[in-house]
């Protein structure tokens, strides 16, 4: 297994002085520890309600506005005495550091912090994956993820083939039918086709974004003539993907730590001034229901939608039990949501985890049955 990222307590940090010590005895965050925020007022809010979450509610603030008052920072370090200090942003480390005042502290940063309520469930999914290549290759992208290491960790496991690199998901028959989510430009259509031969029944293609699927519809009818198929082999669907059929809003992409991605909220939710489209979202299990009887593979990335995209296709899941390949990057919590939610629908499934760029990006859950 690469490096100790699932060790017990690799992200406990303590300051004696001016040096981090990785103590094998840090303590442990609970419920009851008292927290320390150091930040900016604007970090406050998504940090306290992501401690709320998991019901921890004795938060104080510290705010760093401009230069750190260092000894206002050392005054409220010794009211703390042998609490918890999480930095919400990591170049707040140097100031902590300076108002040190002799005293031990545990240290968490923002990505410590969610790596260490993640880890439990984190050690569940790696302890699930089916080969040592996934096994390496969970490892390496969270210790990129979790921002243990620069991008050029995952150099080593980088696998061509996206969404097809284990052989399982190269089974096909002449009833195969495929379900794109997430279909872009065809990108993804054309390997299958590629891969199968031309040997499949029927593909269907949701994709909500207008200037994609006109990509896409030009794809098609290349694909038709190349490879002399009919028409109605491939659907393409002006659709979103999620856990119920509705109409919602795309809103503008999101680079934070938690995720990134455009996402898909509640046209009532949606701010306007940030909604780039209003789309029809279906789910899968209503959609198919009285279309197809069974369903071969589904693959997905849809910005951040993985997890109510399953939820609105268990039925199809549970009864067909269709390979799988969905992107695993979006959100830090998708690393273990997506994997342990698919083995609660069918515990059957072996899972594996590959990598197909050189940064955190285009990571690929696979499920599939014997």
């Amino acid at each position: 297994m690469h490096s100790s990222i699932f060790d017990e307590d690799v992200y406990g940090m303590a300051y004696r002085g001016k040096e981090i010590d990785l103590r094998p005895g840090a303590r442990r965050v609970t419920r009851d520890t008292p927290l320390l925020l150091v930040g900016e007022a604007k970090d406050f809010p998504k940090a306290e309600g992501f401690f709320a979450q998991h019901g921890m509610t004795r938060c104080s603030r510290f705010v760093l506005s401009g230069g750190a008052d260092v000894l206002s920072l050392r005054t409220a370090l010794c009211e703390q005495g042998d609490g918890i200090v999480f930095l919400l942003k990591d170049r707040y480390e140097k100031p902590f550091q300076t108002a040190f005042n002799g005293q031990s502290y545990q240290l968490f940063s923002r990505y410590r912090a969610y790596f260490k309520f993640m880890q439990p469930a984190l050690r569940q999914v790696y302890d699930l994956l089916e080969d040592e290549v996934s096994r390496e290759t969970f490892t390496r992208v969270l210790n990129v993820r979790f921002k243990l290491a620069d991008d050029a960790e995952v150099f080593s496991v980088f696998q061509p083939d996206q969404y097809f690199t284990p052989p399982e998901m190269n089974r096909f028959t002449p009833d195969s039918v495929f379900v794109d989510c997430g279909a872009f430009v065809g990108d993804t259509i054309e390997k299958y086709i590629w891969h199968s031969q031309g040997i499949f029944r029927r593909i269907y293609g949701f994709e909500p974004g207008m200037k994609q699927r006109t990509a896409l519809e030009h794809r098609k009818a290349r694909l038709v003539e190349e490879w002399a198929l009919d028409d109605d082999q491939i659907s393409i669907v002006p659709a979103g993907v999620g856990e119920a059929t509705q109409d919602m809003a795309l809103v503008k992409g999101v680079m934070s730590d938690l995720a990134i991605g455009t996402k898909l909220v509640p046209e009532a939710e949606a701010d306007e001034a940030s909604i780039i489209d209003r789309v029809h979202v279906v789910s899968l299990d209503e959609y198919f229901r009285d279309r197809e009887p069974r369903i071969d593979m589904i693959k997905a990335d849809v910005e951040g939608s993985e997890l109510a995209l399953l939820q609105g296709a268990q039925e199809i899941i549970r009864r067909d039990r269709p390979n799988l390949a969905i992107s695993l990057y979006h959100k830090l919590t998708d690393y273990f949501e997506l994997p342990l939610y698919i083995k609660s629908l069918v515990p059957e499934y072996h899972l594996r985890i590959y990598h197909h760029s050189t940064n955190f990006t285009e990571t690929v859950v696979y499920a599939y049955v014997d």
